[in-house]
Formats: structure tokens, sequence, C-alpha cells
């Protein structure tokens, strides 16, 4: 995976502030962990919480047993996994 920072182009917009994961142009990055919640935390250190904390979702499709969503510093969202 290669991670870039683009500069945002002065004719385009940023991310609204009353985005939600639902809008039909929402997306994110899934990034499987040992440890979400370590990685969580690394990782919000400029950042900000999408769910609620670390969830247990292993009775879903996904079966994690542990998964934070996250916002990055640059407004990105990222799903962490513990599979």
């Amino acid at each position: 995976m290669e991670l870039l920072e683009y500069v945002t182009p002065e004719t385009g917009r940023r991310l609204p502030a009353d985005a939600q994961m639902n809008d039909l142009w929402a997306w994110q990055t899934t990034l499987l962990t040992l440890d979400a919640k370590a990685a969580a935390d690394e990782a919000l250190a400029d950042g900000s919480w999408i769910s609620p904390g670390v969830c247990d979702l292993s009775a879903s499709p996904l079966g994690l047993d542990g998964a934070a969503m996250i916002r990055d510093p640059d407004g990105h969202a990222i799903l962490l996994g513990q599979p």
C-alpha cells in the first residue's frame, strides 16, 4: 500500500463537516491489525473517532473480534479490524 498526501486542489471542496459514513459518496480504507485498540489509540493522536470506540463484530458477517472506525487528520475514514 502506498500512502500519499495530496494537496487539496484550489477548485476542490473540503470534506463537509456533517459527512456521514452512510452518504452515497462515502468510502473507507480497511486495515487489519492484531490489536485494534492499540492501533486506534496510536492513530488517534491527530485524528478522531467515528465509531463509539472499539466494537465487537464477531457475530457480524465481517467476523472481527474488534473493530474501530476512525478519521485520520486529513478526514479519511479508516476501519481498523482485528480478526
